[in-house]
């Protein structure tokens, strides 16, 4: 579902539009500057903490410290020995999942996406540093769309609108019908 909405898998019936235009239709790197894809597990680099939240690009430190505090992941950065310098091995060996979870949240707040797509991207996290988590996220940020991709009914409570994937098709759902 996920890489249907990043256009990275083309479908053939129906159309998504972002703000009114197909997605089809917008340049893609325009289209990425945009959307931001949290995969359950993306890849992490045999590097420290800053280069894989920063991935090439230069950030300030309080741009780094703010996407590390929406993803819960601040304190614990601050308790390694060389905080964001901290080596953390190829595929982030030195740190848990649910650590790794929070990294690549991290990597994808910084950007300051339009759309922000986690799937499956919280299920390292035990349900209080989730809601956390979505709180952080979508406290100050009323320009963003926030996609979550979930079958843990914590992670959709305060959604605006819910969806269920039914034998191919979407369908809006009332939160209590998923809970009784």
């Amino acid at each position: 579902m996920a890489n249907i909405i990043t256009n990275l898998y083309e479908f053939e019936n129906g159309k998504i539009t972002f703000n009114d235009v197909n997605i089809k239709d917008i340049d893609r790197v325009s289209f990425y500057n945009d959307v931001s894809y949290v995969m359950q597990d993306d890849y992490i680099y045999d590097s420290t903490v800053k280069y894989n939240i920063e991935l090439g690009k230069e950030y300030n430190e309080q741009e780094i410290t703010d996407s590390l505090s929406k993803s819960e992941f601040l304190n614990t950065v601050n308790n390694f020995p060389k905080k964001y310098e901290t080596y953390i091995g190829e595929s982030g060996i030195k740190i848990s999942g649910g650590q790794k979870q929070r990294l690549l949240l991290a990597r994808n707040i910084i950007t300051k996406p339009k759309i922000l797509i986690i799937d499956n991207g919280l299920t390292g996290l035990d349900i209080e540093t989730r809601k956390k988590v979505i709180e952080k996220i979508t406290d100050k940020n009323k320009n963003m769309t926030l996609i979550i991709i979930s079958n843990m009914i914590e992670d959709m409570k305060n959604a605006d609108k819910i969806y269920m994937l039914e034998e191919k098709t979407l369908k809006e759902i009332n939160l209590m019908e998923v809970q009784s």
